[in-house]
């Protein structure tokens, strides 16, 4: 990227060599002559547009606005091109369209140096205006084009520098036109669609988040080459059951799924999450095969409202950073999860099938409190290699665990906080 912007900016210092050497001024690398921009000391007026950074498009050179125009937006500063005879032109640009024909400001561009702004702009049902672009060194944002049904045109884009938004697009049902791209720098986020399927075969990394939400008919996601992320976020998706992400191997902030029809989740080379990694409301969600990999988790680590029966999938995990939080899953036994370096607060909570709770076998200090309530079924409290616990100690509301269980383990281990033990069976 840093490479990319060295190559703009020595175009743009060749722009002003040019017009201090009384060459023609600023204009379209693939004008004819005729339509030549004017001499140093012009000015010129430009369909519509305002450049990146503020009015002067060279040396000299002054751009004029007409009024009542659909988009912001000229070309590139310079006399060079990199792109091609039928996609000559780099537009050094921040563009806003309204209108649907304000588009055609985009033409022949295979490089943006500003940002996309496309919102309203009635009556735009595909983005094939745009099919020279290759890179948009700012963001691309689409956002209340109600009519925009596919991203066709989008094909050759292979990267955005910052953010790619995509919202409240409700026609939207297809999402091929992103097929080439390799990377986003920031965040890349889709919501409000009508899509069934997001395939993105050659996305590689996204530097900020991977964001789904609200794409009620969404049933595949698919990122085959997708190596890391910022932060993988996904909402309120009720089809989708199987997001796979085969190559994915560290999250560098949060991996949060909610309210997802999840029933397996393929990230089979996932190694690392640095922040939380969290499964909120998946009923349909019985096992964690499909992270097998993973070793570290560095902050909390949630199940909540899961249909997990087992967490055997987690053989190789060794720490949780944060909070560890298993509550109203249908989990007999969390065996698995025995010798984990526990940094923050161990909750247990509402498992009605919790026979065993061997999550605490070998964890040796626990970072934070342990709270361990409401467990129909639990009867076996284990704790064997715990010595220590940083926080409180309450069990409490486990009808099948004999409270004197609960004494035992805490008197044997040190406990810093309070010890809070009641409301169990009183064996």
């Amino acid at each position: 990227m840093r490479a990319g912007w060295l190559v703009l900016l020595m175009a743009c210092i060749g722009a002003d060599k040019s017009s201090d050497s009384g060459s023609a001024g600023v204009g379209d690398t693939d004008s004819p002559p005729a339509a030549t921009g004017p001499a140093t000391g012009a000015t010129s007026t430009t369909p519509t547009g305002t450049p990146t950074g503020g009015t002067s498009t060279g040396m000299g050179s002054t751009s004029t606005t007409p009024t009542g125009g659909t988009s912001t937006g000229t070309t590139a500063t310079g006399s060079t091109s990199t792109g091609t005879p039928e996609c000559p032109r780099l537009c050094d640009m921040d563009f806003t369209i309204t209108e649907a024909g304000g588009l055609s400001a985009l033409e022949r561009c295979h490089t943006i140096t500003g940002t996309v702004t496309l919102s309203g702009a009635a009556g735009l049902t595909d983005l094939s205006d745009m099919a020279c672009v290759e890179r948009i060194n700012g963001g691309l944002t689409i956002s209340g084009v109600a009519d925009l049904a596919s991203l066709d045109g989008l094909q050759t884009l292979q990267s955005v520098g910052a953010d790619l938004r995509i919202a409240d697009v409700p026609a939207l049902t297809d999402t091929a036109g992103l097929a080439g791209l390799q990377v986003v720098g920031g965040e890349l986020a889709l919501s409000g669609a009508a899509v069934s399927a997001m395939t993105l075969p050659e996305l590689g990394a996204v530097g900020g988040a991977l964001t789904l939400a609200e794409l009620p008919t969404l049933a595949s996601l698919q990122a085959p080459s997708l190596i890391s992320a910022g932060v993988i976020d996904l909402r309120a998706l009720p089809a989708l059951t199987a997001p796979d992400l085969p190559a994915l191997e560290r999250v560098d902030g949060d991996l949060r799924l909610d309210g997802v029809g999840l029933t397996a989740l393929g990230c089979p080379s996932l190694e690392t999450v640095v922040g939380a990694l969290s499964v909120v409301d998946a009923p349909a969600w019985t096992t964690l095969e499909g992270l097998g990999a993973l070793s570290s988790v560095g902050d909390a680590l949630v199940f909540e409202d899961v249909g997990l029966t087992s967490i055997r999938g987690l053989g190789v995990l060794a720490s949780v950073g944060g909070e560890l939080r298993l509550q109203r899953t249908s989990l007999v036994e969390p065996r698995a999860l025995a010798g984990l370096a526990l940094a923050g607060d161990v909750v247990v909570m509402g498992n009605a099938s919790l026979e065993t709770l061997a999550i605490l076998d070998g964890a040796g200090v626990i970072g934070g409190s342990v709270d361990i309530q409401d467990n129909a079924a639990l009867t076996e409290l284990g704790g064997a290699g715990l010595d220590r616990v940083l926080g409180d100690f309450t069990v409490t509301l486990n009808r099948a665990l004999c409270e004197s269980q609960a004494f035992t383990l805490s008197e044997r281990i040190e406990v810093e906080g309070a010890v809070r033990i009641f409301a169990n069976a009183g064996c």
